[in-house]
């Protein structure tokens, strides 16, 4: 789901339906550290907390329904599910930033102010 801070989508082949192969830089100690904070939910996919900021009860049932922030090596956000549990048959992940590719299935767009991100400690 791409997480969009501008009115309109420019950029090419980004529409719902649709597969990007993408590059997302990584922090290993992310995977608990960023949510996402929106009422809305999309094929299934909800962020950790609600608007008010509040934890989404109950929880999305897993990682693969858990939308959390990315960003593109272009440094675009993206909201993604399942990455993390996609890396846990990875080696052991690199202490330092690092990338992956992924490809990325379009299943909607939420524009900025309907989602919200979230760093938790």
């Amino acid at each position: 789901m791409k997480y969009d801070k501008s009115a309109v989508q420019t950029e090419e082949g980004w529409h719902k339906g649709s597969r990007q192969l993408i590059e997302v830089t990584l922090v290993r100690e992310d995977a608990n550290k960023l949510s996402c904070a929106s009422n809305f939910s999309v094929e299934g996919l909800n962020c950790g907390y609600l608007a008010n900021s509040q934890p989404r009860v109950p929880p999305p049932p897993d990682d693969a329904h858990l939308l959390r922030p990315y960003c593109n090596v272009k440094n675009d956000v993206l909201l993604a599910a399942g990455l993390w549990d996609s890396l846990a048959c990875a080696p052991p992940l690199p202490n330092e930033r690092f990338t992956v590719m992924c490809n990325y299935d379009i299943v909607g767009v939420l524009k900025f102010g309907v989602a919200a991100l979230v760093a938790q400690r």
